[in-house]
């Protein structure tokens, strides 16, 4: 039954695939060969994953979601976007500055350009972390559709990784919205015992699509403002990278 319905999920997704201005519910429903009440349920739920959206006028289209999980599966495709911008933060500030993306309820590490110094925290590529207690995960999840947020909390594990990871759903939905405020997410102690992270959005021609962050032991910032020192940077090449995105899928377009 699961994989019937799943079977369906992807008939909607390639019957909108390639029609920016939307199809109807009618002709969606003719389409694949489903009642149009099943054909609604199912949009419904797209909709609020954010893979679909309602254009209006009974016409559904796809959103950018699809095209950036097939950008996500080629890793190469991020890292030509954003390791000249990654590379020049981690000159400027001397830390690890790291890239990642949402997958389902994860934070997926695409890149990651690491500081010379000794004392570090230990990140590859692929390795994952839950998307609530991480700087990556804030930036990201503050920025998503409020219906897709709103899945995300209901549905996502909220793991303790540490003593001071924040579990509270309403502390939880207070964070984000200071995120969304502020334009970027600071995390100490929540994902590992010693390290904090701050993380800001990326955005491509849909909306929110990564982030990039900076990661440094807690010791050597303790005499520090890392809002001052570090944030600034970080927006501006968040940005920069944003531009990039922008620009290819115009040029793709």
């Amino acid at each position: 039954m699961e994989s019937a319905h799943l079977v369906k999920v992807f008939a909607i997704l390639e019957a909108t695939a390639g029609r920016p201005e939307g199809v109807s519910l009618n002709e969606l429903a003719a389409l694949v060969g489903l009642p149009k009440s099943t054909a609604h349920r199912l949009l419904k739920t797209l909709c609020t994953l954010g893979y679909t959206a309602n254009c209006g006028s009974g016409t559904y289209r796809q959103t950018g979601m699809v095209k950036r999980l097939a950008l996500a599966a080629n890793d190469p495709y991020w890292v030509s976007v954003a390791d000249p911008v990654m590379r020049k933060l981690n000159k400027e500030t001397g830390e690890t500055i790291n890239l990642g993306i949402l997958r389902f309820e994860k934070i997926f590490y695409l890149h990651v350009i690491e500081t010379t110094k000794t004392l570090r925290r230990a990140v590859s590529p692929q390795m994952s972390d839950p998307c609530f207690s991480t700087s990556l995960g804030r930036a990201i999840v503050s920025f998503l559709p409020e219906a897709r947020q709103e899945f995300l909390l209901r549905h996502a594990t909220i793991e303790r990784r540490t003593p001071k990871t924040v579990i509270d759903e309403a502390e939880i939905r207070k964070i984000l919205k200071q995120v969304k405020k502020d334009g970027f997410a600071i995390e100490e102690d929540e994902t590992d015992i010693g390290v904090t992270c701050i993380g800001v959005p990326v955005f491509d021609s849909e909306g929110i699509a990564a982030a990039i962050s900076l990661s440094v032991p807690t010791v050597r910032i303790q005499d520090d403002n890392i809002q001052a020192k570090w944030v600034p940077q970080l927006l501006a090449g968040a940005q920069s990278i944003s531009k990039s995105l922008q620009t290819q899928q115009k040029e793709a377009d």
